[in-house]
């Protein structure tokens, strides 16, 4: 729950409401190095568990559920691969699996185990031809991928290659950008590759920080985080 300034509870902003109201003005270009951190989406509060994709505004204290991206496992191993390339059978993330697989403790990604060499050659194959397209096209928003031949990795992502958004991310309460949501491999790719700008959708803000916002800009909340977005979009590459 939030609160409204006289204390009063409110329910929580949905995030499906935010998306239709704001649009694409949430998209924004960012040095994808700048996402070092990353914000969980399932949290505990007491004996429940939180989805905060699930809200538009949090106004919780999120210290303990911010982490470092690259201690997810997913960033590392596709790190591996933009320097491997189609040397990735000699990785140490490739054979830490394959290991795991002899022992029948495989990996999951994306839903799905891992448990044969194909299904882990497969894997690396999709996000190697993901890389080289984004080598060839560049990093684009999703809103201008059409006829640009995207691999869509169907034996891999299952039920999640139906669907490619944006990379999540959120604003803090300091306004900072934290990586939020979907885009692990792709955050990965372009911090390897070290592009300029890659394109993030907030999806996630912490309203004490936009109440202090739109004080400061003298608007309306959702005027100032339009605003916001605006000013700290960098220029999509050409």
């Amino acid at each position: 729950m939030l609160a409204h300034e006289n204390g009063a509870a409110m329910p929580p902003v949905l995030n499906v409401h935010a998306r239709w109201f704001f649009g694409a003005s949430l998209v924004v270009w960012t040095d994808p190095r700048k996402l070092t951190l990353r914000l969980h989406d399932r949290v505990r509060a007491g004996e429940d568990e939180i989805r905060l994709s699930e809200r538009f505004l949090d106004a919780a204290d999120w210290t303990d559920v911010i982490g470092p991206v690259v201690d997810i496992a997913e960033h590392g191993e596709t790190a591996e691969l933009v320097q491997y390339g189609a040397d990735y059978a000699e990785m140490p993330a490739f054979r830490t699996m394959l290991d795991r697989i002899g022992k029948n403790k495989p990996i999951a990604r994306y839903g799905m185990r891992l448990d044969s060499e194909e299904k882990l050659h497969a894997y690396f194959r999709y996000f190697l031809e993901l890389i080289d397209s984004i080598k060839a096209h560049g990093f684009r928003d999703q809103r201008s991928l059409q006829g640009v031949p995207v691999p869509q990795g169907l034996m891999v992502r299952g039920r999640y290659s139906r669907r490619q958004r944006d990379i999540g991310a959120a604003l803090g309460e300091d306004g900072r950008l934290l990586r939020f949501l979907g885009g692990r491999h792709r955050t990965a790719i372009a911090q390897a590759l070290r592009l300029p700008a890659i394109p993030v959708e907030i999806r996630l803000v912490h309203a004490d920080w936009l109440a202090a916002e739109a004080r400061r800009a003298e608007r309306p909340a959702d005027q100032a985080l339009r605003n916001w977005a605006a000013r700290n979009s960098l220029p999509e590459p050409r």
